[in-house]
């Protein structure tokens, strides 16, 4: 059996601010005296946009791995954490506006039991399964490691918050999301090995400042969740979801990449293996391109806009997985 190379998980660098409220936190994590801005000035910010989205990614990530060179003290620094208080409300306001909402669990869990029929137009799955390029799927896989590095973290902060067959429950799959006591089966190993095949870097946040504001909702939204024991309810369904939903996603990922590397131009010391990862329906994909990955006239740039912007997530990043 392949026995995976193991990362080394150093703590990422800051990344560049996006406006003054980001601009504010990076500052202040770098030791300036200025005062952080009020609540009024959170108020006024765009809930979804990458000024707000990253600000939060960067007080979040002070419970994670945290940054080069921050002190970790500043994990619990009181005027952080009203900053953060103040930005939360302002993203948590806006979810509860826009979200639309079922009148009990059952209904909501019936819905996702039920793999909609065909593309409705909004899968990024679907895209990349039926039309994707190779550099979409690089692209894809990069946004996506600013979660799947840290894959299941912020769900484990429910545990103590559960009792009973709930706990139970979500330990047993939490206990194969950390590779059922195999370090080379984590998932975000798994996925980390997956990004070395594709030809990208696999350290922790080394996207994050390539990541648009989407992006980084989607991991401020589970760290939100995970964060806040009056939103237990709110995380344990969110996972629920992930779970039910993924395995088909992932399976026509699995597919296109198969068809990628059947298409490939022949090439010396290319293998492709394919992972199972135990008690799910998960599948991990490794392909390593050695040579051939930089003579194949598949390549594309990863962001091959003018603006710089990556265009798959920027059109379809509402759709399902």
């Amino acid at each position: 059996m392949t026995t995976l190379p193991l990362r080394v998980t150093a703590s990422p660098p800051l990344p560049p601010a996006r406006g003054d409220l980001s601009g504010a936190v990076i500052a202040a994590l770098r030791g300036a005296a200025s005062p952080l801005p009020r609540a009024a000035a959170v108020s006024g910010a765009d809930p979804y946009g990458a000024d707000l989205q990253l600000a939060l990614y960067l007080l979040y990530e002070l419970h994670y791995r945290g940054f080069a060179g921050i002190d970790d003290a500043y994990e619990w620094d009181p005027a952080l954490l009203r900053l953060r208080a103040d930005a939360e409300d302002r993203f948590l306001t806006a979810l509860r506006r826009d979200t639309t909402t079922g009148e009990n669990a059952e209904q909501a869990l019936g819905e996702l039991l039920v793999e909609p029929v065909g593309d409705s137009g909004d899968s990024v799955s679907h895209h990349l399964a039926g039309e994707g390029t190779l550099w979409q799927v690089r692209e894809y896989a990069a946004l996506r490691s600013l979660y799947h590095l840290k894959e299941a973290d912020p769900h484990l902060w429910v545990v103590p918050r559960l009792r009973g067959r709930a706990k139970a429950a979500m330990v047993a799959i939490e206990y194969d999301e950390f590779g059922a006591g195999r370090a080379d089966r984590v998932h975000a190993e798994l996925f980390a090995a997956l990004m070395r095949d594709l030809g990208l870097d696999p350290a922790y946040g080394r996207y994050l400042d390539a990541a648009p504001a989407p992006a980084l909702a989607t991991v401020n939204l589970m760290s939100l969740f995970g964060l806040h024991r009056s939103l237990r309810g709110a995380l344990v369904g969110h996972f629920a979801a992930v779970e039910v939903t993924s395995p088909p996603a992932s399976r026509r990922l699995a597919a296109a990449m198969r068809g990628w590397a059947r298409a490939r131009p022949p090439c010396a010391s290319t293998t492709n293996t394919w992972r199972r990862t135990p008690c799910t329906n998960k599948w991990s994909v490794t392909m390593s391109w050695e040579v051939c990955w930089r003579t194949s006239p598949r390549w594309r740039p990863m962001w091959p806009s003018a603006s710089g912007r990556p265009l798959i997530w920027r059109t379809v990043w509402r759709g399902r997985c």
